[in-house]
C-alpha cells in the first residue's frame, strides 16, 4: 500500500499511540487520548497532520493554533522515510491552516528552518524569582502551596491534568507544589504579582513571554531576574539546566504578537503531574 499524508481524526488513535509510544518517553502527555484530543482533536485549536503506510503511522506534524498561526510541534518522521519529500507535504498541510511559525529548543529544528528560509526572531524570555529569605539554589524544593480557583476563559486551563490557580491581583499560574513553585502564565499587575505568589507559599516562580511584551519593562524593576538562577528542566529537576527558545515563522511575524505561554507547546512545562 502506497503511503499518503493526511489530518489524523481520533479513529487513527490506536496507531497514533503506537507511534507515539515508540518516540517519545515513557510518561509523555501525547500517551494519553484525552490529552490528544485536547491538543489535536478541535479543529479550531490545532490538527495533527499525519504520513500513513497502510496500517503504521510513520510522520507526524502536530499544528497548535493560536494568534493567527500555525504552531509546529511533535514533528517527527521515521528514517526509512526522510527525503522523500513527505515532510514538505507535513508542512503544506500545517500551513493551510494558518501561516506555519514555531518556538524550537532543538538545534535540528534551527538547521531545518533555517534551510527552509524562515526567519528568525528573538529568543521568548524566562523571568524568575525567589521569594524573600530562600537562596537561589535551594529554591525548587517541595512546598504546601495555597490554591484559589482554577483560572477559566482560555483553553489553556482546559488540559488534562493541568492544576492553575486565580491570584490575589488576578495573575493566573500552574501551581506545582512537589517543586516548591508557580509557573506564572498571564499577570495582571506586575506591581502585586510577586508578592501574591509569596502569599501562597510558593519558594519561586516563573513567568515566559517574548522580547517586545510592554511589561517586560515592569517586570525588570519588580524583583524579577533573568538568566539560570531557577532550572528549566524542573521535573525532572535537572540542575543548571537552561533553554533558549527561539522562535521562528514561515511569513512574517506581525510586530505587536506577544507570545506567551499559551502559545505553542512550551507552556507544557509543569502543566501535567509527573509520570
Amino acid at each position: 500500500m502506497t503511503a499518503a499524508c493526511r489530518f489524523a481524526t481520533f479513529d487513527d488513535w490506536p496507531q497514533l499511540r503506537e507511534f507515539y509510544r515508540s518516540i517519545y518517553r515513557e510518561g509523555h502527555p501525547l500517551h494519553d487520548a484525552q490529552f490528544w484530543r485536547w491538543q489535536y482533536g478541535n479543529p479550531q485549536h490545532g490538527q495533527a497532520a499525519i504520513v500513513i503506510d497502510g496500517e503504521r503511522v510513520v510522520g507526524h506534524l502536530g499544528a497548535a493554533l493560536s494568534g493567527g498561526f500555525s504552531w509546529i510541534i511533535n514533528c517527527f518522521l521515521l528514517e526509512d522515510y526522510r527525503g522523500q519529500g513527505w515532510l514538505a507535504q507535513l508542512y503544506a498541510l500545517t500551513g493551510s491552516l494558518a501561516p506555519n511559525a514555531a518556538t524550537n529548543i532543538n538545534r535540528a529544528g534551527m538547521d531545518m528552518y533555517r534551510k527552509m528560509g524562515w526567519t528568525r526572531y528573538s529568543d521568548l524570555l524566562r523571568y524568575t524569582a525567589v521569594a524573600p529569605g530562600i537562596a537561589r539554589d535551594r529554591a525548587v524544593a517541595e512546598a504546601r502551596i495555597a490554591r484559589n480557583r482554577q483560572p477559566e476563559g482560555h483553553r489553556y486551563w482546559q488540559q488534562p491534568g493541568i492544576v492553575g490557580t486565580t491570584l490575589k491581583d488576578g495573575s493566573t499560574a500552574v501551581v506545582q507544589p512537589h517543586l516548591g513553585g508557580l509557573r506564572v502564565i498571564h499577570i495582571a499587575d506586575p506591581g502585586q504579582v510577586l508578592a501574591a505568589c509569596w502569599e501562597t507559599g510558593a519558594r519561586w516562580a516563573d513567568f515566559v513571554t517574548s522580547w517586545n511584551d510592554p511589561l517586560c519593562r515592569e517586570l525588570d524593576r519588580k524583583g524579577w531576574e533573568l538568566g539560570d538562577g531557577i532550572p528549566w528542566r524542573v521535573d525532572p529537576l535537572l540542575p543548571g539546566s537552561r533553554s533558549d527558545i527561539t522562535v521562528t515563522a514561515q511569513a512574517p511575524l506581525p510586530p505587536g504578537l506577544i507570545i506567551d505561554r499559551t502559545f505553542s507547546d512550551h507552556g507544557r512545562v509543569g502543566s501535567l503531574p509527573p509520570s
